[in-house]
């Protein structure tokens, strides 16, 4: 489904991937952890294509996705939805629009089908429908960031990459969200990749666990086993956390 072949990314001089293979399964979540600033958020943009990497090969269904045109890259980020660090929702529309607006623009829908459509969206992340005539200003952060998730599947996608979507929270909402990753997971049967530095999100929902440093995983592993590891940087970095 999707495959990293000795990728490598950089800016300017400076390394931030380099050399790294990974294959994500089918069905899995897949989370990526590591300190700030080592190149977690840049795997997620080369897949959808807003990075290119400078070396090796990034797979997305069979396609090789660094060589795509811009059309060809449209269809690639439309099996994609992604789910950013902060809601990045329209500040002047209603939750309504925010969750129907790729559905307006992408898909011939009628008004009828996209207020069903959005009321389940809604109901699906546990968010009453009565909201939908809401502005974002006028909802919690943790029921912002369920408008973003919502928005995020409205347009079914195989794969959902999250960037660090519990920071922010507070430990009841990040375990509420964590809760939803997982029910999303089992009831649209997607992919996710989740980016972070949460090890009690790691816990509660990673099905593998890949620890990125100096540009390649340290180490891939179950959440079990990656708890028993006896690597010096392992060990440092789960103390650290």
């Amino acid at each position: 489904m999707i495959e990293y072949k000795r990728v490598g990314k950089k800016f300017g001089k400076q390394w931030v991937i380099r050399d790294l293979s990974l294959k994500i399964e089918m069905g899995e979540i897949f989370f990526v952890l590591g300190r700030t600033g080592v190149g977690k958020t840049v795997l997620i943009r080369m897949l959808v294509g807003l990075l290119k990497p400078d070396e090796g090969e990034v797979w997305l269904e069979g396609e090789r996705v660094e060589l795509l045109n811009e059309e060809q890259l449209r269809a690639v980020r439309r099996k994609c939805g992604m789910v950013f660090q902060l809601p990045t929702l329209f500040d002047s529309m209603t939750v309504f629009e925010n969750i129907g607006f790729g559905m307006r623009r992408l898909s011939a829908i009628s008004e009828g089908e996209l207020e069903a459509r959005v009321k389940r969206l809604l109901e699906l992340v546990h968010l009453d429908p009565e909201i939908r005539g809401y502005m974002p200003s006028e909802l919690s952060f943790g029921m912002q960031k369920r408008v973003s998730l919502a928005r995020a599947i409205a347009l079914e996608p195989k794969y959902l990459l999250y960037d660090e979507p519990t920071t922010g929270l507070d430990p009841f909402t990040a375990r509420q969200i964590n809760l939803l990753i997982l029910e999303l997971k089992d009831k649209l049967k997607v992919t996710s990749i989740v980016v972070s530095h949460d090890l009690e999100s790691m816990r509660q929902i990673a099905d593998r666990v890949g620890l990125l440093e100096a540009g390649d995983f340290v180490l891939i592993a179950s959440p079990e086993e990656f708890e028993k590891s006896e690597q010096e940087f392992v060990r440092r970095f789960m103390e650290s956390g």
